[in-house]
């Protein structure tokens, strides 16, 4: 049964794997620190379809591995390796809710290189150009934070640099809103190019750990799982296809791009939180690697 879960409990459910002799040069030391140390990578779900410490050390590479999704309500999304020869083997986050990322910084070659400092897909968040709705930082964040004409500072001390929101750039990205803004509070949580993460919470500089769109992705809140059977739809597959139906409150598994083709979840989903998307992260290999 999907959970839903507060941003301020999900660490204490997050099972960590400490010891673990990661070999994958891209999985980064801060990453690999924040693991050690109990900061989730991205969700606290600990199902069985989420993908194991193993299974990241083999096929994570954000050049190539990384199926992403980003769906509206009723809208049939299409989680897709970028290698046609590789298949989904575990989920990274599959949830609907409160819910951070957009579906461009996983193609970005902020990403797909691996950039780093203002390159890297925290700043170029940081230093987008505010006409570009896509990048910049919401309107009417709170008087005391820095949300404009954002630069990115280089220091020795932090992994290659800062943005200058820094120490509140939690209030640039989820701004407090002004009274007449409160129903469109749920906006906030819509597709932006990077919320930059430090775990499940916004992170307050900026700072990259991942070097990756995993920078900008993760559970932020109050969400539901997707259900075991719509994930096992998608393992093995190169491309998958679903569904959320806020109205009917379920996920669907689809066999197309058409919701005529799609089936109701054999598992109760419980009340989804009344916000704009379904989003999640799928990590891709070579069909012929077995998944462990």
């Amino acid at each position: 049964m999907a959970t839903v879960l507060k941003g301020s409990v999900v660490a204490a459910c997050f099972s960590v794997s400490s010891g673990f002799a990661w070999t994958n040069e891209k999985i980064t030391t801060c990453a690999r620190d924040g693991k050690a140390s109990g900061v989730p990578w991205l969700t606290a779900n600990n199902a069985s379809y989420v993908c194991t410490s193993e299974q990241w050390d083999q096929f994570y590479d954000p050049a190539s591995s990384i199926a992403y999704f980003a769906a509206d309500d009723s809208t049939v999304a299409t989680p897709t390796c970028p290698n046609t020869q590789h298949t989904i083997k575990c989920v990274i986050f599959a949830s609907w809710g409160q819910v951070a990322g957009g579906p461009d910084a996983c193609t970005d070659t902020c990403s797909t290189q691996m950039l780093t400092g203002e390159k890297s897909c925290c700043g170029k968040a940081c230093t987008s150009d505010p006409s570009e709705d896509v990048l910049s930082f919401p309107p009417s964040p709170s008087p005391s934070a820095n949300c404009s004409s954002n630069k990115w500072v280089s220091d020795t001390t932090a992994a290659g640099g800062y943005c200058d929101c820094k120490p509140n750039c939690l209030e640039c990205v989820h701004p407090k809103p002004a009274v007449e803004l409160q129903a469109q509070a749920k906006s906030f949580v819509d597709n932006r190019f990077c919320d930059c993460r430090k775990g499940l919470d916004v992170s307050s500089d900026y700072t990259p750990c991942w070097n990756s769109c995993l920078d900008c992705l993760g559970d932020d809140g109050d969400v539901q799982y997707m259900p075991k059977d719509v994930a096992e739809s998608c393992i093995g597959q190169s491309q998958c296809s679903l569904k959320v139906e806020l109205s009917e409150k379920s996920w669907y598994t689809c066999s197309s791009t058409k919701s005529s083709s799609c089936t109701k979840s054999s598992e109760v989903s419980g009340s989804l939180p009344n916000q704009p998307k379904a989003k999640g992260a799928m990590l891709c290999g070579p069909a012929s690697d077995i998944t462990v």
